[in-house]
Formats: C-alpha cells, sequence, structure tokens
C-alpha cells in the first residue's frame, strides 16, 4: 500500500510530459475531413466520412474534445456541441470513445439552493464529476468529438457546476480495449505528424478534456463496471449511472419514463444520505 508521500508524488508526475502528444490543434475543415478519413472514419453508408464545412468552403475550424455525460449521445445536454448562430449550423462529429486514465468518476448530486437543483416533483438533473486523482487504475470511457472551437466556450458556460476543461491533465490510453479504433488511428496520426523528435510516447496523448475543479461533499462515487487485469477500475457515464440506478442502460432508449423513474429514485436517495452526512 502506498503511503502518503508516494501518492502525492505520483500525483505530481502522472499527466502529460514533453514526451506526450497533446490533441489541441486546431483544424481547417477540409484538413480535418482528410485526418479523420485518414483514421477510418466513416459515413452512415459506410463511405468516407465527410465534414459539410469542407464543401461549403467554411472558415471555420474544429477542436478535439473528449466529454462524459450528458454531454454524450442521447443525452439532453448533446446538442451543445453543436454550433448554431444565425444562418449558419456546424454539427459535432462524434469520433470514438477512448479509456481516460487518471480520473475517478463521481456523481453530483444536486443540493437545494444551486442553480441546476429542482424542487419536487421535477426530476433533478445528475451528472458526472471527474475528479484527478493521479492513479492511473482510476479510468473512465470519454465520447470524443470534433467540435467547432467557437462552441467550446458555450458549451463550456453551459456545463453543470464544478465543471471545465483542461488540455493536459487527462491522458488517454492507445492500447486499451475501450479506446475505439478511430481514435487509435487518430492519435497515431498526430504523433506521427508532430514533427518534434521529443514526442515518443505513442500508448497515450491528452485531449482537452471535460473535469471537475472541485470535490464537492454531495458527490457519490460512480459504480465501477469492472475491474481489469492490470487493477484498473472501468467507469462510463451512461452505464454507470444504470447502475446507479439498478438498471440497464437499454432501458433508456427502450422505456424512458421507467428509467427516468429509477434514475430519480436513486437520486433522491442519495440526496437524502448526502444531506444527512453533511448535516452531522
Amino acid at each position: 500500500m502506498q503511503n502518503e508521500s508516494d501518492v502525492r508524488q505520483q500525483r505530481e508526475i502522472y499527466g502529460v510530459d514533453h514526451h506526450t502528444k497533446r490533441m489541441i490543434d486546431v483544424y481547417r475543415p477540409c484538413d480535418f475531413e482528410r485526418l479523420l478519413q485518414r483514421s477510418g472514419l466513416t459515413n452512415a453508408d459506410g463511405s468516407p466520412i465527410t465534414i459539410p464545412e469542407c464543401a461549403n468552403e467554411s472558415s471555420t475550424r474544429f477542436a478535439i474534445v473528449a466529454v462524459s455525460g450528458t454531454l454524450e449521445e442521447g443525452f439532453p445536454l448533446r446538442k451543445n456541441l453543436d454550433f448554431i448562430e444565425d444562418s449558419e449550423t456546424v454539427k459535432a462529429v462524434f469520433l470514438g470513445k477512448a479509456l481516460i486514465r487518471g480520473l475517478k468518476a463521481h456523481l453530483d448530486i444536486k443540493s437545494a439552493g444551486w442553480r441546476e437543483y429542482r424542487a419536487e416533483p421535477a426530476i433533478n438533473p445528475v451528472n458526472p464529476a471527474m475528479i484527478a486523482t493521479g492513479d492511473r487504475n482510476d479510468a473512465n470511457i470519454y465520447s470524443i468529438y470534433g467540435v467547432d472551437r467557437r462552441q467550446l466556450v458555450a458549451a463550456l458556460l453551459n456545463e453543470p457546476r464544478f465543471l471545465s476543461m483542461t488540455p493536459d491533465t487527462a491522458l488517454v490510453d492507445r492500447n486499451a480495449e475501450e479506446t475505439s479504433e478511430t481514435v487509435k488511428s487518430l492519435i497515431t496520426n498526430q504523433i506521427l505528424n508532430d514533427g518534434r523528435p521529443s514526442v515518443t510516447n505513442n500508448n497515450e496523448a491528452a485531449f482537452l478534456t471535460v473535469v471537475s475543479v472541485w470535490h464537492s461533499r454531495h458527490f457519490v462515487p460512480s459504480p465501477i463496471l469492472y475491474i481489469k487485469k492490470d487493477g484498473t477500475r472501468v467507469t462510463d457515464f451512461p452505464n454507470s449511472l444504470a447502475a446507479f440506478a439498478g438498471i440497464s442502460d437499454r432501458l433508456r432508449t427502450d422505456d424512458p419514463e421507467a428509467y427516468h423513474a429509477a434514475v430519480e429514485a436513486a437520486v433522491k436517495k442519495a440526496a437524502k444520505a448526502t444531506s444527512s452526512q453533511t448535516s452531522k
């Protein structure tokens, strides 16, 4: 078992050093399209992926961001990744999934008085809060998107409490089975095209990643889905939230009413527990 000094040192050194590629480049639409095609992304019909802004000769730029929670596919805030202004719309592009290490997932149970709190009978929102631990065995499956860079600030301003974005704290495990082949290829392409001899880490990379900047006493640990042979504890917001509610994530699409009722019941129970702890 590590002592406090060992853990503190690990936290100091776990992160992005000069050997690791930071995926913080900004892309013109046609450059982004070519990068995604080289990485194996396709349209729904199986043809090489196309970016409408390339054909339209748009002056916009794309950036890559890793999100976990209600910005993912099928959740209410997913639309916040799309840039919409006047007559211009730039849709976010889903690039795949990635296992990101060094972050421990929690569920944020909203307490009375916070801007997102909803009194009964309204449904109280719940979202993940990823806390940096420096422990590579704390890992969460994120969704990776290509987003109009103008939308990043708007998305951040509409995020739940305590959340921010960091470009050099969370590391994608390129070799993990949870990381999509398209994301693995994307990372490989970017490392090869970096050009700096110092970038020698072929196993990890860092995306701009949504994390929590505070560990609230109202957070509850997100259920661990499974533990890998190397000791990695894996979470994933859709499935961990379902496990928290004692249901399957499939219920979210099969029977949304039953799904939300189960999640709300679990949130209420957790809210009472955290309120009780706070009052002690």
